[in-house]
């Protein structure tokens, strides 16, 4: 760490002290953790190429959504050929090169960076309009995939999550895991595969925290912790054709198939797993192939018209549904009740963190997250201030301009009063400044895109 090693020092103790007294983290140190590093970033010949870039960088313009280009290609999918043969402009993400979106020609492989609005914007709406009548193909094999059994297995789960796990084989449960001060350690979709077998998905870039966060907790326990990421190869078909092309496809029932449910099916004539859940909510479901198999169900979907969409469209489609992520939404510092995630929280049951949550429902929230519609649009990232009345009374945790609406819309953490409605957090008039100007910014009762999902649900 060098200089900054030196400065830190004292506060890295104090927060290694804490933490080994209270077996908890005191605060979000996600920033430093290393769980946040992939193993093979740690090789001699990637350090080397990465760190003459870094230095470079130090005294470079630093871009919004600026991609490395030194120390790439650590992790690829099974299909990564295939998405660069759609155009795939592609992106680091936690390891993993991913399509940040599909270039129909050289110039929009080539887009310059920007610090307001961004190039790639009409190629993001251009995306997601595919889904409005079509179906939409999302990479998502970066998705951590942990393999859960064991006897042990549902006891396990049920002590992490705050969600009842205990449920018939086939329902995928979305849950966090919860530290001993009721913040939210991972944000995760826990599906039940037999009577001793679930499997826990999350984001790629939580992957080795996830693991280690489950091997912690089963210390003494009758279960296995398997890491089966690389395994599988997940594409995500989404939009109102999606029921109709896997119909086409697939002999078993697409209709029949409940949200939040996962069976085996066989798409052109590969067994894979299909769950039906939604991050753009629009129809839709995720499938988990065998990463051998992958290639014969993505042509063939291909084939049957389904379109590429980017790693970009795909978060200016949830922020539009209010979606929460977690590193900036979502973290050890922030509760499910302050996130608006107290759906999640099955309170019969014993869990991780519940004491926590108890009394501060008891005592009352003393800030909740919103989601604001941002007038002006400005460019909208993270941690940018929320100001009412001339004071801070918050921050952005991210943002994005939707890719459906043409709203530009922020999450963020607003203090307020102790038995403060979220009507009347509604009511209030806050602005968020950037970049030197403020822009009046109102909080939604609802999220501006399908509130009530009937598209995801149709």
């Amino acid at each position: 760490m060098n200089s900054v090693g030196i400065m830190s020092s004292a506060g890295i103790g104090k927060v290694l002290a804490d933490w080994a007294v209270d077996g908890d983290a005191p605060s979000d140190l996600w920033a430093i953790d290393i769980a946040r590093v992939d193993p093979l970033t740690a090789t001699p010949a990637h350090l080397a190429t990465r760190m003459e870039e870094a230095v470079s960088d130090l005294f470079a313009l630093h871009w919004p959504f600026k991609q490395p280009k030194a120390g790439r290609n650590l992790r690829k999918s099974a299909l990564h050929e295939r998405w660069a043969a759609q155009g795939a402009v592609f992106g680091l993400t936690a390891g993993w090169e991913r399509g940040l979106w599909y270039a129909h020609d050289e110039r929009e492989r080539n887009l310059p960076y920007a610090i307001g609005e961004q190039p790639w914007y009409p190629i993001a709406v251009r995306e997601a309009a595919v889904m409005d009548r079509g179906a939409a193909l999302i990479d998502l094999s970066p998705f951590t995939k942990i393999d859960v059994r064991g006897a042990d297995a549902l006891a396990l789960l049920q002590h992490v999550a705050t969600a009842n796990i205990d449920v018939t084989v086939g329902r995928a449960v979305y849950t966090p895991f919860l530290n001993g001060r009721g913040g939210i350690e991972a944000d995760v979709t826990v599906t039940r595969l037999g009577s001793e077998h679930f499997r826990v998905v999350s984001g790629a870039a939580t992957r080795w925290k996830d693991g280690a966060h489950l091997r912690r907790a089963a210390t003494g326990l009758d279960a296995v912790i398997e890491d089966v990421t690389e395994k599988f190869c997940v594409v995500g078909l989404m939009g109102a054709a999606a029921r109709h092309v896997l119909g086409n496809l697939s002999h078993d029932d697409w209709t029949d198939f409940a949200f939040s449910t996962a069976r085996e099916v066989t798409v052109a004539a590969t067994r894979c797993l299909a769950t039906r859940l939604s991050f753009v909510g629009e129809l839709g479901w995720e499938l988990m192939i065998p990463a051998a198999g992958a290639a014969t169900v993505f042509d063939a979907l291909i084939d049957a018209g389904a379109r590429p969409f980017g790693h970009y469209a795909l978060d200016a489609c949830r922020i539009e549904k209010g979606y929460r992520h977690w590193g900036h939404d979502l973290g050890p510092d922030i509760t499910p009740l302050e996130a608006g995630l107290a759906f999640t929280i099955d309170w019969s049951k014993d869990f991780r963190g519940k004491n926590a949550l108890l009394h501060q429902r008891s005592m009352g929230l003393g800030r909740r997250m919103v989601l604001l519609d941002v007038s002006g649009h400005p460019l909208m990232l993270h941690d940018e201030p929320i100001f009412e009345g001339g004071k801070v009374v918050g921050m952005t945790t991210s943002g994005a301009r939707g890719a459906r609406t043409g709203l530009t819309l922020a999450l963020g953490l607003v203090s307020i009063a102790e038995t403060e409605t979220l009507a009347q957090t509604c009511a209030r008039n806050f602005k968020i400044h950037v970049a030197g100007q403020d822009y009046v910014s109102r909080a939604l009762a609802k999220p501006p895109f399908d509130a009530a999902g009937k598209r995801m649900q149709a």
